[in-house]
């Protein structure tokens, strides 16, 4: 079901709440990289889980950056008012509070995929200090 019609059925909470159930559970199935959706890390029980079996990491990027590759899109119901730039720039506004809370951030600057990948892998020495302090 697509998420803008599941938000409109069973409403965000309950969204958020089977978010958090999948997010647990993939986690348990050993090393990987997992990309949430945006509201994702706002869930305090997310942020912990990933805390207890994951690294987790902000790919920062400037609000433009990231309104183009939003807004217009049918499939994020958060977004469709009749100012969708404005309620992505309170949603992200809201958000970052959480997104800085992560492990390592990464500052996308309009990168190539591979240079994004790139610079995750250039912070190994603060990953294996995150992991460390982890025991």
């Amino acid at each position: 079901m697509p998420i803008s019609d599941y938000f409109a059925k069973y409403g965000e909470a309950d969204f958020r709440r089977g978010e958090a159930r999948i997010v647990a559970k993939l986690l348990e199935k050993g090393p990987q990289v997992l990309a949430t959706g945006g509201g994702a890390f706002c869930d305090a029980q997310i942020r912990a889980v990933v805390a207890r079996k994951g690294i987790s990491i902000w790919l920062k990027a400037d609000a433009d950056t990231l309104m183009t590759r939003v807004i217009g899109r049918r499939d994020r119901p958060m977004l469709n008012t009749s100012d969708p730039g404005e309620a992505f720039r309170r949603l992200l506004a809201q958000r970052e509070v959480f997104y800085s809370q992560a492990d390592l951030t990464v500052h996308l600057e309009n990168r190539q995929r591979n240079k994004v990948i790139r610079a995750i892998l250039d912070q190994s020495d603060a990953i294996v200090r995150v992991l460390n302090s982890r025991g």
